[in-house]
């Protein structure tokens, strides 16, 4: 039985000077590890980032409920597609109106985007995107404000 306190440090200098070789399964294992040693969070993230798995990276942020640093990533990278209704949902949950708020508008923003360069119907919600109650949340959060 090896009593010994695992060597993080030592695991942290061997990946960031790329001694260790990035790979999905590496990352894996720090997405693993990450609850014992959180910088091992942000070693797979960078790592997933230098593979090209930027949909994992996204993924891997949002169900860390990392909501602004996701929205920044998407917004830089193009390939990655997040349903509007897991974002709102993440920003809902968070229990925190504000980052409902830029959640909201950012999807707002990337819907019209979309819409602009003619990969999108419509700058709206469609049915599809199941985002009703999200809009009906955040009309009744700020028609009140309005109001006050």
């Amino acid at each position: 039985v090896n009593s010994s306190p695992p060597q993080y440090h030592t695991l942290h200098q061997l990946l960031q000077y790329h001694v260790i070789s990035d790979s999905p399964g590496v990352s894996q294992q720090l997405l693993a590890m990450s609850t014992a040693y959180p910088p091992a969070l942000q070693l797979a993230i960078d790592m997933l980032h230098r593979l090209g798995a930027h949909q994992d990276v996204a993924e891997v942020m949002l169900s860390r409920r990392m909501l602004l640093p996701v929205m920044r990533y998407i917004k830089r990278q193009s390939s990655v597609s997040i349903p509007a209704e897991r974002l709102l949902q993440a920003a809902l949950d968070s229990h925190d109106s504000i980052l409902f708020h830029t959640t909201y508008r950012f999807v707002q923003a990337m819907h019209y985007q979309l819409y602009a360069s003619h990969r999108r119907s419509s700058p709206n919600f469609l049915p599809q995107d199941s985002c009703e109650a999200f809009s009906e949340h955040f009309d009744k959060l700020y028609s009140q404000e309005a109001q006050a």
